[in-house]
């Protein structure tokens, strides 16, 4: 079913074209990778059903408004929307099966850094912290990036550019391989740590800790969320949606706006380092370049 991709399902390019850039392909990488590593760190992972139904129902949606003919936009939006969800989980077990690397930590080097160029991340932190309207913004800033997911599936699909879509997809699965790879030869615990600051935000310190000593093998997948501190997978994000919106006149504002803010949160609301924002940025741009070449 989720074959969809390789049809002609792509308004504004051909049948093979389509295939080329099929995100379909991103998904058994990624998986055949996650198993890979999986077996050979000893982790499992495990409570997959109710997301395994979610994204059954959408590819049945895709295949069935499309094999019908009633609605290429309808059709399209089940198919990226089962690939986005069927990427998270597998990203996620990506970031989690990088994260136990056991190499020296590098925070010391990030602030470093930081105050290098002359960003400090406590004084950033206080001024939000006393701006509270500024505060909340910042918030739903950093926490759109479901909603910004969803709104690209929906708006692509609905004006026949799902190009635009499997391009956003691409680019973020190169990105994350890249990210990932980059965090567990460079790994950090985070700004919130380093600074002890907010500490009950770094929910993912739990689970870091135990990838580094090897005192839990099995993850319930409703339990994780992604693990990845250097680079910065937001900052990456909100350049990749940026860019994924570039010629859409009012919605490429709109956007770019948005994204803006959710940078100007990372660092917050993240618990992450400038240091992390520029390597991001730098990832965002490799992986834009490589789906371009």
């Amino acid at each position: 079913m989720l074959s969809y991709g390789n049809e002609q399902v792509a308004g504004d390019i051909g049948p093979r074209q389509a295939a080329g850039i099929a995100p379909a392909w991103i998904l058994l990488f990624l998986g055949i990778l996650d198993l890979g590593l999986s077996w050979l760190a000893g982790y499992a992972f495990t409570e997959f059903s109710s997301v395994l139904a979610i994204i059954a129902g959408m590819a049945g949606i895709s295949y069935g408004y499309g094999r019908s003919g009633r609605s290429r936009a309808i059709a399209d939006m089940g198919y990226y929307a089962a690939m986005w969800i069927a990427f998270t989980v597998l990203g996620v077990i990506f970031t989690y099966l990088m994260a136990g690397s056991r190499l020296p930590l590098f925070d010391e080097h990030f602030a470093r850094f930081d105050a290098a160029i002359g960003f400090d991340w406590p004084r950033w932190h206080r001024f939000l912290a006393s701006v509270p309207y500024v505060n909340t913004l910042l918030n739903m800033a950093y926490s759109s990036l479901l909603l910004q997911i969803v709104l690209s599936v929906m708006y692509f699909s609905h004006i026949g550019q799902s190009r635009r879509n499997a391009e956003l997809l691409w680019n973020a699965f190169i990105s994350l391989l890249l990210t990932g790879v980059l965090s567990a030869i460079f790994p950090a615990l985070g700004a919130f740590h380093y600074f002890q600051t907010d500490l009950p935000q770094a929910v993912h310190l739990p689970h870091l800790f135990a990838l580094r000593d090897g005192s839990v093998r099995v993850f319930p997948l409703n339990q994780m969320q992604g693990i990845i501190a250097f680079p910065s997978f937001h900052t990456v994000m909100a350049i990749l949606f940026t860019y994924a919106f570039r010629g859409r006149g009012v919605w490429f504002l709109l956007i770019g706006l948005l994204n803006i803010l959710m940078l100007l949160s990372t660092p917050t609301f993240g618990g992450h380092y400038l240091a992390d924002m520029v390597s991001g940025a730098m990832v965002a741009g490799l992986a834009i370049y490589l789906v371009r070449r």
